[in-house]
């Protein structure tokens, strides 16, 4: 019966290890975050970082985490090997959050084949 007991015990340490690591890490993450400005023109999608020296990244948008009030969102550019993840919370945008939501999460309609 204690081999039993201790087998469950093991399973809630390395459960609560795991989610211990996971929240480290998504501490980690967003400390790094950078402020900036992200504008959709033409359905193109540019960040633009405030204080950076380089230029505005082009790129796609994709939603990694949607919790209802947060977004974690990832901007995919083309000639950028990394991705780079940007958080996006509720408060302070109250007015146009479900258009910021609207534009992000849509749906891309499929491209057209060309007939042959």
């Amino acid at each position: 019966m204690a081999a039993a007991a201790s087998g469950a015990e093991l399973q809630i340490l390395v459960t609560a290890l795991g989610f211990g690591i996971g929240t480290v890490l998504l501490a980690l993450s967003l400390a790094r975050v950078e402020a900036g400005v992200p504008t959709c023109r033409d359905g193109r999608w540019t960040f633009a970082s405030d204080g950076s020296p380089h230029a505005p990244q082009d790129g796609e948008f994709g939603v990694a985490l949607d919790l209802g009030s947060f977004l974690r969102l990832t901007l995919a550019s083309a000639g950028a090997r990394r991705r780079r993840w940007l958080p996006v919370q509720r408060s302070g945008l109250e007015h146009e959050w479900h258009a910021i939501r609207c534009a992000v999460i849509r749906r891309r309609s499929p491209r057209p084949t060309p007939s042959q």
